[in-house]
C-alpha cells in the first residue's frame, strides 16, 4: 500500500488562517520559536504538527503522513530523514591513462 503524501505547505498556511490566525500564533500559544514555523515545513517537529493539526481540527498524520508511523506515533527524525531523503550520485574522479 503506497502512503499519501503530506500536504502541500499553501494548504496547511491557508487550513490555519481560514482558523482565524497566522501560524506564527499557532507556534507561540504551542511554545516553541516562531522561527520554527519556517523549520516544519521541511522537517518533522512533533510538537509544532500537532498544535497546528490541533488549530485545523485533523489529526497530524492526516497533514503529514510520512512523519507518523501506522499507529499514529511520530517518526524519529533520523529515520524519517533515511526515508526521505534522495540518494545522491557519488562522483568518482577519473585516472588519466599512463
Amino acid at each position: 500500500m503506497r502512503r499519501s503524501k503530506d500536504w502541500p505547505w499553501y494548504r496547511v498556511k491557508a487550513a490555519v488562517e481560514a482558523q482565524g490566525g497566522p501560524l506564527v500564533e499557532v507556534a507561540i500559544a504551542s511554545g516553541v520559536g516562531s522561527s520554527s514555523i519556517c523549520h516544519v515545513k521541511r522537517w518533522p517537529n512533533p510538537r509544532l504538527q500537532s498544535a497546528i493539526a490541533k488549530t485545523i481540527g485533523v489529526s497530524a498524520a492526516t497533514i503529514w503522513p510520512t512523519r507518523y508511523d501506522k499507529q499514529g506515533q511520530p517518526v524519529s527524525r533520523h529515520n524519517w530523514i533515511k526515508l526521505n531523503t534522495v540518494p545522491t550520485r557519488r562522483r568518482v574522479k577519473k585516472c588519466k591513462a599512463a
